[in-house]
């Protein structure tokens, strides 16, 4: 049976999160703003007996995340009344999962696509530790808000060049500047600095009491192989180490050379997932 959760299930959520660990750490991100009473979207959880074994999280912005621990759940009639229903651009999750997302709504769907992204997590038993941030003489590195970031951000065309590289719908101008103050707010947002030119950036996200993950990691595709990405990666990992934070990154499965320098940095492969794209 599927049945929509509320703060009233926060000790069962809770309990099957922890259970299902690194798995599940789309879903972290979401059950703290459940238990903070701001949750942006709506939690199902799929019940057997007493026990929930399945979990799906509908935000506002059109992603569906998911953990299964029983495809049996991937079945169910009324799942796919809510995917009709809240109509996710995205959905994400472990790829069996995705997989069995995909064998329910293939019929009310009208085109697919899909990418494998390996979860990778910063894990050299030192989780206090520092990284030595390497030295480079010309790129300068910015965080958090003052005159110069506020200058450099008003001119958006290296911010929709990320999008666009990212494979991400552009925002309207408005919208993405007022997103990058927010994370710069927040102080999860670096710069890579050439003069007075963006040329490198890597943010923040989904950061919980526990953990944050890294995403956005871009360079300019003119100055790439300098280091540049190593700088921005190392910055940020070190932002959540200092916060008593466990970092963590996706990756695209295909992408050897950027598995290979976050391995150098201190992270591992841990879990394959799936993000696949939705078309009605």
């Amino acid at each position: 049976m599927l049945i929509k959760l509320n703060d009233k299930h926060s000790q069962m959520l809770d309990e099957y999160i922890n259970a299902a660990g690194d798995e599940a750490i789309y879903l972290l991100k979401p059950y703290t703003q459940l238990n903070e009473g701001n949750l942006e979207g709506v939690f199902y959880g799929y019940m057997e007996a007493d026990h929930m074994t399945a979990v799906f999280f509908f935000s506002n912005k059109s992603v569906l995340s998911l953990h299964v621990v029983n495809q049996r759940a991937l079945g169910n009639l009324d799942l796919l009344k809510a995917i009709k229903y809240h109509k996710p651009k995205f959905i994400k999750g472990l790829s069996t999962a995705v997989d069995g997302i995909y064998r329910l709504i293939c019929r009310a769907t009208s085109a697919t696509s899909e990418a494998k992204i390996l979860l990778m997590k910063y894990n050299t038993g030192k989780a206090e530790a520092q990284i030595q941030e390497p030295k480079l003489e010309s790129l300068k590195l910015l965080s958090g808000r003052n005159k110069m970031v506020d200058t450099l951000i008003n001119d958006m065309k290296f911010f929709i060049d990320v999008e666009t590289h990212f494979g991400r719908q552009v925002k309207a101008i408005n919208d993405l500047s007022k997103d990058l103050k927010l994370l710069m707010d927040q102080d999860n947002y670096v710069l890579g600095i050439l003069e007075t030119e963006i040329v490198a950036q890597g943010f923040i996200e989904d950061e919980t009491d526990l953990m944050g993950v890294l995403s956005g990691i871009y360079v300019s595709p003119k100055h790439r192989r300098r280091g540049y990405a190593k700088a921005i990666s190392i910055s940020l990992t070190n932002k959540l180490l200092q916060r008593g934070k466990q970092p963590y990154l996706f990756v695209k499965n295909n992408n050897q050379e950027a598995k290979q320098l976050y391995e150098k940095i201190g992270y591992k492969g841990v879990e394959t997932y799936t993000l696949m794209t939705v078309n009605y």
